[in-house]
């Protein structure tokens, strides 16, 4: 039975596609996959052209081409041959124009954008070039040719970085370049670095008193101690008589049901280089006064026989409740005061009187309320 040989493969290494200027040299090695029989053999080509260029060279499947030029741009086939089969492998070579050299003055150099705005800690960068050089050496400069770059400000190939901007990175940035005419300069890159508007901030943002407690919010604008802080009632009314305002703090000494209601503190430049910025609202809410009640108002008990009073304040549960008597004198014998109950198991002559329950809200502290007087009289 007839034996067939092997398929032919042949393949050029990588890179296969070459970017090269005028006068460099190129050079690709093409191989046979697999085993090489007799009879086989490789042959370089450029495609659509009789032959190789007269500045190439080829040995064993290698091929070089020195000092390339510009018309030896093209495709280059290898080729292996054999017994009635063959098989090829492409390449292409693409050789770019020498840059014409600046002649009789010193390189031109562009920089883009001429000018730029940004906020404190954003990115800025400017981009230096030289028409028709592909490569040259560039250096940046502050202000002028030898300045010294602030720290935080980078240049790589011709870009200046500044990662995060600060108010000492604004000015001029020079790009310079230099052939045998002497150095080229840029016109200046000018980088501008503002502090951006920061609204001003309040504590707290909402505040809970009891009618007659005082009442605090204060306001103030983080880096700039230099603004001037001034309070409003939302919807730009004036401040209500009896709230004081001094250097951003609002203080009411004694809140009232009118004082409750959203009040917003404006930041103004003392320059007026900015415009005024208004902050979040800040809520007071003035919750009334709920004086203690008490059960009964008055009672009669004969002598040695028990008497009790009652005290809460509606709605609220958890207010601290304590009795005591109007005229100073402390509580009699055994007398117990406990939960808002006074306690008198036998009534003395000497128990006889009125009796006060004050309440104080713990959530809010402040002021304690009294009750109306409740009376107790002792009949012998």
């Amino acid at each position: 039975m007839e034996s067939h040989p092997p398929p032919l493969r042949v393949q050029i290494d990588p890179p296969k596609n070459l970017n090269i200027p005028v006068g460099s040299r190129a050079r690709w090695y093409c191989r046979i996959i697999g085993r090489r029989t007799p009879g086989v053999r490789l042959q370089w080509s450029k495609v659509g052209t009789a032959g190789l260029p007269s500045n190439a060279a080829q040995y064993d499947g290698e091929l070089v081409i020195d000092n390339v030029q510009e018309s030896d741009s093209g495709q280059y086939r290898c080729t292996v041959s054999g017994d009635h089969q063959f098989a090829t492998d492409d390449a292409t070579l693409n050789v770019e124009p020498k840059a014409l050299p600046v002649i009789g003055r010193p390189p031109p150099v562009m920089v883009d954008p001429l000018e730029q705005t940004v906020n404190v800690n954003d990115m800025a960068t400017f981009r230096c070039w030289v028409p028709g050089l592909l490569s040259c050496e560039l250096k940046w400069y502050k202000e002028d040719v030898g300045g010294e770059l602030p720290y935080g400000v980078y240049q790589t190939d011709g870009t200046l970085k500044i990662p995060h901007a600060q108010l000492e990175h604004a000015g001029n940035y020079i790009c310079t370049a230099s052939n045998e005419y002497g150095i080229g300069k840029s016109p200046p890159a000018r980088l501008i670095v503002k502090q951006p508007t920061q609204r001003p901030r309040i504590d707290p943002q909402e505040n809970t008193v009891t009618e007659g407690q005082p009442a605090r919010f204060r306001c103030w604008v983080p880096g700039d101690p230099t603004a001037v802080l001034t309070w409003k009632m939302k919807g730009n009314g004036p401040l209500p008589s009896g709230v004081q305002q001094h250097e951003g703090i609002l203080n009411i000494p004694s809140a009232q049901r009118q004082h409750a209601g959203s009040y917003i503190c404006t930041a103004s430049d003392p320059m007026g280089y900015k415009p005024p910025v208004d902050s979040p609202v800040a809520r007071l809410i003035v919750r009334p006064a709920i004086n203690p009640l008490v059960d009964p108002p008055e009672q009669r008990v004969t002598e040695n026989q028990p008497a009790q009073f009652r005290c809460w304040v509606p709605g609220n549960p958890t207010a601290i409740l304590e009795w005591r008597r109007a005229d100073g004198r402390p509580l009699g014998h055994g007398v117990t005061d406990r939960n808002g109950i006074l306690s008198i198991p036998r009534a003395q002559m000497s128990d006889a009187g009125e009796y006060i329950c004050c309440a104080l809200d713990p959530a809010i502290g402040g002021a304690a309320a009294d009750s109306a007087p409740a009376r107790l009289y002792v009949d012998r």
